[in-house]
């Protein structure tokens, strides 16, 4: 399974720390214009990756980057949707008009030409999709997000078209027909709701054969609930876990069983950062753990991973680590995502189709 990284890291950039065996998910909402980062990899010669103590005290421009063994482009859909619902109120229109307006095929003509321009550096890329509305509206987001479709591969486009969450999953079947790789969208927030696992296992049944094994590659956009990451046989999925829970103060821990670590289960998150709120609240940080607990911690980061802990006094900073730095716990993260990853079973993997009884089965 791939793991296209999305959000920012600054020296703890995919690019940076795991080089060309990085994969990366970046949006074009953002790199419209002038990106420095994007600069970097378009004209990278390719790196293997850097030990983060070597690089801490370098400018980030004078920093050698690797080629991303993939790069997933997104739309920025999830912008545009945004912008769709301001634009309609501001207009007194229908929101699914604005689908329809110069400014949004302004958008859509940059993209494409921005995804031939950079073809060298851009493996796959997103369909315009379009979510569904927010208000009542005579459009279809199904019916533009499919013409969407069809207006870049006009233009030598050839898009990953997206079925977002409480769609119909014959969608997925319908895709298949036509294109390599499916994506499963509008995921994030809804993980927990009771319709969600019903729905996704229709679309990967939707997506498989008799005996299980995918007629067509699935993305899963936004997939940061390890719950969902470890039942189905993704393909590829994109999550920011690893910057986000790393900015927050926190590290990815595996389970231990029988003396090795298990990642067929969700790890632990460890509260380490020396002015996380959670320190004063006994043992929901690291410096409130037990002896043990935190030779655990201690195991992986230092012992597994070759990582410094860190160390911080009444000055603050005395020793960069995972205590100290966000860098240093992003970086964590990372290789713990890219150790989940060599564990998990190779791609392609049969979907152990499930008998339930919902609104999803045929």
């Amino acid at each position: 399974m791939l793991i296209h990284y999305s959000g920012e890291g600054t020296r703890a950039n995919p690019e940076i720390v795991l080089g060309n065996q990085c994969s990366l998910m970046l949006t074009y909402h953002n790199l419209r214009g002038v990106n420095q980062r994007f600069e970097r990899i378009v004209k990278s010669k390719g790196h293997a990756g850097h030990n983060l103590r070597d690089i801490r005290d370098l400018d980030l421009k004078e920093i050698p980057v690797g080629i991303p063994e993939s790069h997933f482009l997104d739309s920025g859909s999830f912008s545009i949707h945004s912008k769709s619902h301001v634009w309609a109120r501001k207009n007194n229109l229908d929101v699914g008009d604005y689908y329809y307006s110069d400014e949004f095929h302004e958008y859509l003509e940059g993209y494409a030409q921005f995804v031939q321009d950079h073809s060298s550096r851009i493996n796959l890329c997103a369909n315009l999709d379009v979510l569904p509305f927010q208000r009542a509206s005579k459009h279809s987001n199904v019916k533009v997000s499919a013409r969407n479709l069809k207006l870049l591969l006009k233009r030598g486009v050839q898009a990953v078209p997206v079925v977002h969450y409480q769609s119909d999953p014959k969608l997925v079947a319908k895709y298949a027909k036509t294109h390599e790789v499916v994506a499963l969208g509008g995921l994030v927030g809804n993980t927990t709701n009771d319709d969600c696992i019903p729905w996704l296992d229709a679309c990967f049944r939707s997506a498989s054969n008799e005996q299980g094994m995918p007629k067509v590659k699935i993305h899963g956009f936004g997939i940061t609930s390890f719950k969902l990451l470890l039942r189905y046989p993704w393909w590829s999925v994109d999550s920011a876990t690893w910057t986000k829970l790393g900015a927050f103060g926190g590290v990815l821990i595996p389970h231990k069983r029988f003396g090795e670590y298990d990642f067929s289960i969700a790890p632990w998150v460890c509260n380490i950062s020396s002015d996380h709120p959670s320190r004063k609240q006994g043992g929901k940080h690291y410096f409130g753990m037990t002896p043990g607990e935190q030779k655990i911690v201690r195991d992986w980061v230092e012992g597994h991973l070759g990582l410094a802990m860190g160390r911080s006094g009444k000055g603050g900073c005395e020793e960069f680590g995972v205590i100290t730095h966000y860098d240093d716990r992003k970086t964590a993260n990372l290789f713990y995502f890219e150790r989940l990853r060599a564990e998990l079973p190779e791609y392609p993997q049969p979907f152990k189709v499930r008998k339930r009884r919902g609104f999803f089965n045929d």
